[in-house]
């Protein structure tokens, strides 16, 4: 009974070690396909779940990046479109034809920099969901809060994202349809807010 019971526990501790090497080597993957890119492209579903009130807001739209530029443009439920460049965040509704100009302060490096620096943080395998391996950062970031990243079996892409705003409400990002190496359209890398759009005022 004895010896069955160390073959037992040295199975399981081989089956282990298997499956934890095929989760970092998956890890591994994922960073090298996106510390390689130059732009980035891909249809986003996001959704904003605020417990407080028992509520859960969906958006859809397309997430952009080209090295210091980000561009996140919301077609559904309203359009919005919000661009960062450097340190400059400009954010436009074109339903309520109002627009914000910001500055942000998380330094100069550009878009894909802070991405991959973001995969490099210290994660560990969390759990398997269908065919998601999930991921979970198991140190404190600043700028996001208990973040767990989904990442595709068969081609090692991040399909979801999940993380705590700085309101503890939680925040789902999916992202499909995703290229890479692709020249950004003019009317999306220099967008223009419209003429006779309402500036807000930020004090």
């Amino acid at each position: 009974m004895t010896k069955k019971l160390h073959l037992i526990l040295i199975f399981s501790m081989i089956i282990s070690t298997i499956f934890t090497s095929e989760y970092e080597n998956l890890f591994n993957r994922t960073k090298q396909i996106y510390s390689g890119i130059n732009t980035f492209e891909a249809n986003l579903h996001q959704e904003n779940v605020f417990a407080d009130y028992d509520l859960t807001m969906t958006s859809k739209g397309k997430i952009f990046i080209d090295n210091n530029i980000i561009i996140l443009e919301y077609t559904e439920p309203d359009y919005y479109f919000l661009k960062e460049e450097n340190n400059n965040v400009i954010i436009y509704s074109r339903n309520e034809n109002m627009a914000l100009s910001l500055k942000n302060d998380i330094g100069n490096e550009n878009a894909i920099y802070r991405f991959t620096t973001l995969l490099n943080s210290n994660f560990a395998f969390s759990h398997v969901n269908d065919h998601l391996i999930a991921y979970k950062m198991i140190e404190q970031n600043i700028e996001i809060n208990s973040i767990t990243i989904f990442l595709n079996k068969n081609t090692a892409q991040i399909d979801r994202i999940e993380y705590l705003d700085d309101l503890e409400n939680l925040v789902i990002i999916e992202l499909s349809g995703q290229k890479f190496s692709i020249i950004l359209s003019k009317d999306i890398k220099d967008f223009v807010v419209p003429e006779g759009a309402n500036w807000i005022e930020n004090e």
